[in-house]
């Protein structure tokens, strides 16, 4: 895998290894506004580039609930403004093994198995 700011947690491994196996250019941790070392910036977990610019974040149980809050809804909405597009949004407990990862990315990236 490549050299990253931070280390991807298991659930955005398997997502980066997906990428990579499909031979997908992205962007690990991409900033918007200064990321998270500014004021009302955002760091997005993934941008795939599909080959437009696919914005996608990662909801793994630890800093995230089962459904998405207020405050989460603004941050993609903040996020689909600035990429003019929808943020596909996984969840970790749908990505717990390499073929379930395999499937969902299929499912929302469209590219084949």
């Amino acid at each position: 895998m490549a050299d990253y700011r931070r280390e991807p947690t298991d659930i955005e491994a398997r997502v980066l290894r997906w990428l990579e196996k499909k031979k997908m250019d992205f962007i690990f941790q991409y900033e918007i506004a200064g990321g998270t070392a500014v004021r009302g910036g955002i760091l997005v977990d993934v941008v795939a580039f599909v080959p437009w610019a696919q914005p996608i974040e990662i909801f793994g149980e630890h800093w995230h609930e089962s459904e998405i809050t207020g405050e989460e809804r603004l941050r993609l909405a903040r996020i689909e403004e600035v990429f003019k597009r929808e943020v596909i949004v996984l969840w970790g407990k749908d990505l717990e093994s390499d073929e379930e990862t395999d499937r969902i990315m299929s499912e929302k990236i469209g590219a084949p198995l």
